[in-house]
């Protein structure tokens, strides 16, 4: 283990201790923070989810993650609710700097769908601070950071098509199934 990951443990061992985590039923989902990479950005499959949540009556945050340091900024500005936040924007091990915590930990979430698949620590950090009732990941981890794990390897392997919708008709199909 690096430190980079032991200190990501010692937090987030601090934070489920404030956190509870418990399942939530579609219906009554209100807010919901997404969280992405720049693969996403372009995705307009990611502009249809968002859209038809909106339609909904579901308020949507997107926070998107960049691994690459020169990020242009102007990018961020105001596409449907998406901020951006880039290696620029942590600290050298690879946690998020405070506005970007601070800005998630001041709201409250019903849901959080953390669409990368591919685990990096900023994004584990955003999962940890978040204040969300159900946390939703791609990625099965060595620490538990979420309450669902939706594996879109098992979808490939089932031969089923792992796009942005399909993910979102299992996450959907699974909330509905929450009493």
């Amino acid at each position: 283990m690096n430190i980079k990951t032991f200190l990501f443990l010692r937090y987030f061992n601090k934070k489920k201790h404030k956190t509870s985590s418990n399942f939530v039923n579609f219906d009554k989902i209100k807010k919901i923070l997404l969280l992405a990479d720049t693969v996403c950005l372009d995705n307009n499959e990611l502009n249809k989810i968002v859209g038809r949540y909106e339609q909904e009556g579901k308020q949507i945050k997107t926070l998107i993650y960049s691994d690459k340091i020169n990020f242009p900024k102007e990018i961020s500005q105001n596409f449907w609710n998406k901020a951006i936040f880039s290696k620029r924007d942590t600290n050298f091990f690879s946690r998020p700097k405070a506005h970007i915590l601070n800005d998630i930990a001041a709201h409250d979430f019903d849901l959080l769908i953390d669409l990368n698949a591919t685990p990096s620590l900023p994004t584990m950090y955003t999962v940890a601070t978040a204040n969300a009732t159900c946390k939703i990941g791609l990625q099965e981890l060595e620490i538990s950071i979420y309450d669902i794990v939706i594996d879109v390897n098992l979808l490939e392997t089932k031969r089923e098509n792992s796009n942005l919708i399909t993910v979102f008709e299992k996450i959907d199909f699974y909330l509905k199934k929450i009493k």
